[in-house]
């Protein structure tokens, strides 16, 4: 019998591995801890004066001194003004580019992992920003999944949780 003929012999194809357009560079964990941070500075610059002037410190600072947590709507306005922030800083970007302003000055962007695309604005909004930032402040157990899931960006592939989330995985720009 001859080995070329032999249907139980091993496949004689040469395999090479191929680079293809959709496959785009991580950026490193440096470069994106950047941009979180240049994103979390455009955010402090209106959030911060603006609970300051308006009270918000003051009545969370009272209930330290009395020894008492933050009521749940005090807790819940200071998310949604944060948010709300968030979104007046971030949100034409993200619409627009799949990008926030930290990643636009850095040179990356948000991409679907199937389609390669910009994500849905909404999917991005909701599954990437706003639900994480829900379970974060769940007492204890929030802050216990935001460590694990930002440890998740130290994996292969770089996606912390809220990109596995919202199936999205950040890309440097070319």
């Amino acid at each position: 019998m001859n080995v070329q003929q032999n249907p139980y012999s091993a496949p004689q194809a040469r395999v090479a591995d191929v680079s293809t357009p959709d496959m785009a560079e991580l950026p490193s964990r440096w470069l994106r801890l950047g941009g979180v941070i240049i994103d979390a500075i455009a955010v402090s610059v209106i959030t911060i004066p603006t609970l300051y002037f308006t009270g918000y410190f003051a009545h969370v600072m009272e209930r330290a001194v009395a020894q008492q947590d933050p009521d749940i709507a005090t807790q819940l306005y200071g998310a949604a003004f944060g948010f709300g922030v968030f979104l007046a800083v971030h949100g034409w970007l993200l619409w627009s580019n799949g990008q926030t302003l930290g990643k636009r000055l850095l040179g990356m962007k948000i991409v679907d992992m199937r389609s390669r695309a910009k994500p849905g604005f909404g999917r991005l909004l909701g599954l990437r920003y706003l639900v994480p930032q829900l379970i974060y402040m769940v007492p204890i157990a929030g802050s216990i999944v935001a460590l694990i899931g930002i440890l998740l960006v130290f994996r292969a592939d770089r996606r912390p949780l809220h990109d596995h989330t919202a199936r999205t995985q950040v890309v440097v720009v070319r």
